[in-house]
């Protein structure tokens, strides 16, 4: 069976284009590349409110215990499902903002050391322990 040459879709054959391996110094200027540039590994934010409100935020991670990630996707799906106005999606991301909007709120009642203390002092009634074995 004959191999079908590939092409391009607007037409044209594909050639390959292989780029010799580089290592140390280099006497010559690099050549350029026939490769298409990489797209940037974040998209570009719009700080004026232009394009979509996910690219308006600045990226953050943080690790969450999976109980809490049970908990907050848990709650999102709750709180989606009484939704009336569905415009604005919903994520866990949203609450997660609301959720450091309420922190800094009460950010002059933050005092402790650690994780358990802080969370105390601005949730006194929390029982740190039974937040864990619960899962709430």
């Amino acid at each position: 069976m004959a191999k079908v040459p590939r092409s391009r879709p607007g037409g044209g054959q594909l050639q390959p284009a292989v780029e010799p391996i580089r290592i140390g110094p280099t006497t010559s200027p690099p050549t350029e590349s026939r490769t298409a540039e990489v797209p940037q590994s974040t998209p570009p934010r719009t700080p004026d409110g232009e394009g979509p409100r996910y690219l308006q935020m600045a990226r953050m991670d943080a690790r969450l215990r999976p109980d809490q990630v049970e908990e907050l996707s848990r709650l999102r799906r709750r709180l989606a499902g009484r939704r009336q106005y569905r415009g604005e999606r919903l994520t866990e991301n949203t609450l997660l903002r609301v959720a450091v909007d309420l922190l800094l709120t009460h950010a002059d009642q933050l005092a402790g050391d650690t994780e358990d203390e802080l969370r105390d002092s601005v949730l006194p009634d929390s029982g740190t322990s039974e937040v864990r074995e619960s899962g709430t």
